[in-house]
């Protein structure tokens, strides 16, 4: 259990990483991100240390309606699926951007995978 913990943790530290260099590729900037973490046992055993994370890479934490205050947010979405996929990487299908881009998306670990199976 502490495995899978301590990978959650690093885990989401890179997709934190990931997203500012998609954010950065398509604004030029880092946008404010909007984190939606589901209810598990996992996530109440992890919020601190999760939080830790966020605010260890410069994350500071606002509201829903602040975050949308940023222009990014107007930002037209014009392709859409059943697939749940961040914000950042619908602009980036929106725009036509190369999807080489979602190379770099840091993959859960394959124990974990393989476990879910």
């Amino acid at each position: 259990m502490n495995r899978i913990g301590s990978d959650y943790i690093k885990c989401m530290e890179a997709k934190v990483h990931y997203y500012d260099q998609l954010s950065t590729t398509l604004f030029d900037r880092k946008i404010p991100q909007i984190l939606l973490i589901h209810a598990s046992l996992l996530n109440a055993d992890y919020v601190g240390e999760l939080a830790k994370m966020y605010q260890r890479n410069g994350s500071v934490f606002v509201d829903l309606p602040t975050a949308l205050r940023d222009t990014a947010y107007q930002e037209k979405v014009t392709k859409f699926g059943s697939y749940g996929i961040s914000w950042v990487e619908r602009w980036i299908i929106s725009r036509s951007v190369p999807k080489g881009l979602f190379a770099n998306d840091p993959k859960t670990p394959v124990y974990i995978v393989d476990s879910a199976r």
